[in-house]
């Protein structure tokens, strides 16, 4: 990461690297200021020169052309290519648009069977995860130099106590550059071992290094010197790098769930983001005031019927379109608020099979407490008193 670099920290003789004495051969300290440091750091991309991002980083190439180039090359550069490319690239973007390869690439699938397909998808999904593998490694790698230079600058401005503001106004207006990029490089650099994970990616390492800095001395004591290691030692050591960025997606929404006092296991959590996809903040919230009102163990079943019905949160809770639409007349109708629980008689049979399962088994009671326990019996018990009230009235 620091050789090869204008203004990197390595080779005599780079520009912008460390002075050395000729007497001694030691390496001269440079004090730089802040805005030095600011200068010489933001523009990374600048200052690379290697094989890896060349093409990524060639400002002699628009976006555009640079999506033309890719293109062609899938429709004439690999295996099962249509052939003929041009020798000059110029003349092919000179010659066709984007939408014009995309409707010769559609066209070169038409006659394909199933089978064929299948295996196209196969093995344009095999390169997507090295091509993916290699992105995430290059953009961590930039974002750990970032990182690194905005803690230095955090350190020289401590003093001053002004780093709201004074980031505000020296990097986040004048480079364009958003408070949250600012976190995620700056939590990244101060993962421990961090240049072992590069593959994980950036908004992986990126939420787990927010959530690690929010722990407590006792709680980072637990997950030890390496804690990335401390989670994917629990995998299998053939993972594919995917395998382990999905199983630390998991790790983290697990994570941010715990903040708001919902304890899920990891398995079930990553059962659900492989079927359901991701959460939103809303649908955490909606988690943690379900736990408020009813416990763990009704997150869980709550999660496990979402898997059940292909990710469909309202199908999970029992709401149709007419469920909806009554509600809606109800509330017209009536003008006290009235909270209407869809299938009631539904989720008591699905709780009493949990609870059933888990009194028998004798095995699935972690996270529950004595005082959950005691508050669902009161719950219940208060349920019953207003049955039998009603039920009275009625007879």
């Amino acid at each position: 990461m620091s050789k090869g670099m204008t203004g990197s920290t390595g080779n005599v003789g780079q520009t912008g690297g460390p002075a050395i004495t000729q007497e001694s051969g030691n390496t001269g300290r440079v004090t730089k200021t802040p805005e030095e440091l600011l200068k010489q750091s933001y523009r990374v991309s600048d200052n690379f020169d290697h094989t890896l991002v060349n093409s990524l980083e060639n400002k002699n190439i628009s976006g555009e052309e640079f999506a033309k180039s890719l293109m062609f090359q899938e429709l004439h550069g690999h295996t099962g290519g249509i052939g003929g490319i041009p020798e000059d690239y110029k003349e092919a973007a000179s010659n066709f648009s984007i939408s014009d390869m995309m409707h010769t690439m559609n066209a070169s699938f038409k006659d394909m069977d199933e089978k064929d397909l299948l295996k196209n998808l196969e093995s344009q999904n095999i390169r997507f995860e090295e091509v993916m593998g290699k992105v995430n490694n290059v953009a961590v790698v930039l974002s750990i130099r970032m990182g690194l230079i905005v803690n230095k600058l955090k350190e020289k401005r401590a003093a001053h106590n002004d780093w709201t503001e004074w980031s505000k106004k020296n990097i986040l207006k004048p480079f364009k550059i958003s408070k949250r990029s600012l976190e995620k490089w700056s939590n990244i650099a101060l993962l421990p071992n961090i240049e072992s994970y590069t593959y994980l990616g950036i908004e992986i390492l990126a939420d787990f290094g927010s959530s690690l800095k929010a722990l407590s001395v006792e709680d980072k004591a637990v997950l030890g010197d390496d804690p990335i290691k401390h989670y994917l030692e629990k995998l299998d050591k053939e993972a594919s790098e995917a395998e382990r960025r999905e199983h630390f997606e998991a790790v983290n929404e697990v994570q941010k769930l715990q903040k708001l006092e919902v304890i899920i296991g990891l398995e079930l959590m990553k059962d659900y983001l492989a079927n359901s996809g991701t959460f939103s903040k809303d649908k955490r919230k909606e988690l943690a005031q379900m736990k408020k009102d009813h416990g763990d163990t009704s997150v869980v079943e709550f999660l496990k019927q979402v898997i059940a019905n292909a990710g469909n949160w309202d199908k999970a809770k029992g709401v149709t379109p007419e469920t909806v639409a009554k509600s809606k007349e109800s509330d017209t109708s009536d003008s006290k608020t009235k909270v209407s629980i869809p299938n009631m008689k539904v989720q008591i049979t699905t709780l009493r099979k949990s609870l059933k399962t888990m009194i028998a088994s004798g095995e699935d009671f972690e996270g529950i407490t004595p005082e959950e326990v005691n508050e669902l019996i009161a719950d219940l018990v208060s349920m019953k008193e207003k049955l039998s009230n009603k039920l009275d009235k009625t007879a």
